[in-house]
């Protein structure tokens, strides 16, 4: 009895273990299964297999896979031996840059996508759908393979806008940049009025395209000196420094003959009230300090000769008519230019001996014209300006 009930228990526990054994198989199966079709589900999502074309493209020769890439140009600032496939080749290795976006009306199983590189075309890739596959009921996805790859770079790769004074030097690769290569100079409309009649160091702009590679850039100041810069992905500037001194005393030991600015800024507030002496109100002597043609002088001749000035209060000047004149804040644009800050308060006496004051604060600008200086143009300073 008991060989009959042990022989039953071993004949269970085989069917147990073969059993057990058949359901982890076939759940290993499975589990396998699962997994590579989740894998190739992943390895073949649009981004996932464009991610991977470019990884492949990295080994390839590169005139041979992208159709075009042969004809796109270097611009005149590349070196000469910097060959456009390296130079692709290293771009598409940083995939941090690189971004996929697909055009637009073009089909499910030939979809065409821009590759950029920091938001610049690259190449376009299109793709081919080999075959559409079912997987766990859930997941159908399709199968692809690369039907072409065209090279769309327009301009190169790298560019640069470059924002340095006038007077430096720049060098990319070498290669000096001269004022053909400006594409324009900044200056602000004040100062505008000065480069009329001298020279002044002014902001300039350059823009440097056609790069595939990143490029050796070298600035140097009037002195020849080596600057430092910051770039800002592709965009550098160093702002023109002009000399400040606030002292007029000062001002007067650097640079030479310097006019009588506290004189010429009187004159013109007693322009402004209708009492400087002689013709026209005195336009005929205010007009010696003003640069001739300027947008000044038309200011004073239109104010001297139109009917704005006959409305002028009645007053009379006090008996000591200014007081608080101050001339500082110089700035030194050249030999032959620079402003200055002027204050002073004119004090006037209207009808009923009510006194008025009248504060002139404004910014002065002056050029050597034929070895005289003459006042260019005014900027009035408001609370907090200099």
């Amino acid at each position: 009895m008991q060989m009959k009930e042990k022989k039953v228990k071993t004949k269970f526990q085989k069917f147990l273990i073969f059993y057990s054994s058949g359901l982890g198989i076939l759940m290993v199966i499975f589990l396998f299964y699962v997994g590579t079709s989740l894998v190739k589900y992943e390895k073949n999502q649009p981004e996932n297999f464009l991610t991977a074309t470019l990884k492949q493209l990295e080994k390839e020769n590169l005139n041979e896979k992208i159709m075009n890439l042969s004809i796109a140009e270097k611009g005149k600032w590349e070196t000469e031996n910097n060959s456009i496939e390296q130079a692709v080749k290293e771009i598409i290795k940083d995939t941090q840059n690189i971004t996929y976006k697909q055009k637009e009306n073009t089909s499910e199983e030939h979809p065409t996508y821009e590759v950029y590189y920091k938001k610049k075309p690259l190449i376009e890739i299109t793709l081919k759908e080999k075959q559409k596959v079912n997987r766990l009921g859930l997941l159908t996805f399709s199968i692809w393979d690369v039907e072409t790859i065209h090279c769309t770079i327009k301009e190169g790769l790298y560019s640069y806008i470059v924002n340095v004074p006038s007077t430096y030097q720049i060098t990319i690769n070498g290669k000096e940049l001269t004022k053909e290569d400006q594409k324009e100079q900044a200056t602000n409309e004040v100062l505008s009025e000065i480069t009329k009649y001298v020279e002044i160091p002014t902001q300039v702009r350059y823009e440097i395209t056609g790069l595939f590679a990143i490029p050796e850039i070298k600035i140097k100041n009037e002195k020849g000196e080596l600057v430092n810069y910051n770039d800002d992905d592709g965009k550098i500037t160093i702002e023109q420094n002009y000399q400040k001194i606030e002292k007029e005393e000062i001002a007067r030991q650097t640079m030479k003959s310097l006019p009588d600015v506290i004189n010429i800024a009187k004159n013109w507030s007693l322009f402004l009230s209708k009492d400087l002496k002689g013709p026209k109100y005195g336009y005929s002597t205010i007009k010696e300090y003003i640069a001739e043609g300027s947008e000044l002088e038309k200011y004073a001749y239109n104010w001297a000769t139109g009917v704005d000035i006959t409305f002028t209060s009645s007053h009379t000047l006090a008996s000591t008519p200014f007081t608080e004149e101050r001339v500082e804040n110089f700035l030194l644009y050249s030999e032959n230019a620079f402003s200055c800050e002027v204050y002073l308060v004119k004090h006037m006496i209207i009808k009923g001996n009510k006194k008025l004051d009248d504060i002139m604060h404004d910014r002065m600008y002056f050029a050597r014209i034929n070895n005289e200086w003459k006042l260019v143009n005014m900027e009035s300073i408001t609370e907090g300006e200099k």
